[in-house]
């Protein structure tokens, strides 16, 4: 594992969420509450992407599911429905980052 350039910093800000390709690993940026988070940008319960989502006050909900994931934990804030029914849905894999200057790094 190593860290990998993901994105610019200014660029994140500006969009607040990206999906980004990390050793073929799609991932899930989003800058929240003054930081950059990474998670998997597959959601756990249907691999879909998050990115399709909805981002909102640190939580992503998956568009086919409903899913709500923390993208600063991985933990699933709301599990993912099918009908009325709620789906046990797996924490969401969360990756290290770090910021240099303007650039924007994930440990993949």
């Amino acid at each position: 594992m190593a860290f990998q350039f993901a994105a610019k910093l200014s660029a994140l800000k500006k969009a607040v969420t990206m999906r980004v390709e990390l050793d073929e690993k799609p991932v899930f940026l989003a800058y929240h509450d003054d930081d950059v988070h990474a998670i998997s940008d597959k959601c756990p319960h249907m691999k879909t992407s998050l990115h399709d989502g909805h981002f909102e006050n640190g939580l992503v909900t998956c568009k086919r599911h409903n899913a709500r994931i923390d993208v600063v934990s991985g933990e699933i804030q709301e599990k993912a429905k099918v009908l009325f029914m709620k789906i046990p849905t797996k924490k969401a894999q969360t990756y290290v980052t770090k910021v240099e200057d303007d650039d924007v790094f994930v440990l993949v």
